[in-house]
């Protein structure tokens, strides 16, 4: 239940992106420079999204560095 709330959300905020060409232009930038090229599917990819996939996923992040931000007003 919670996976799927969150594929929703993923795929709401990929919708919402595309309204920006600004948005567009910096995920562009960012898959070329991540992966060589451009990644057209992302919405193909997170609708097929499995519980055991995202499990396997989260526990390969690197998760031991980390910082935090005070902001004084």
């Amino acid at each position: 239940e919670e996976l799927e709330r969150k594929k929703k959300t993923i795929i709401s905020s990929m919708i919402y992106m595309s309204d920006s060409i600004t948005r567009i232009n910096h995920k562009i930038i960012g898959d070329y420079i991540k992966y060589g090229n451009l990644v057209e599917n992302n919405y193909d990819e997170v609708k097929s999204l499995n519980y055991e996939e995202f499990k396997h996923f989260t526990e390969q992040l690197d998760t031991s560095n980390y910082s935090i931000v005070v902001e004084d007003r």
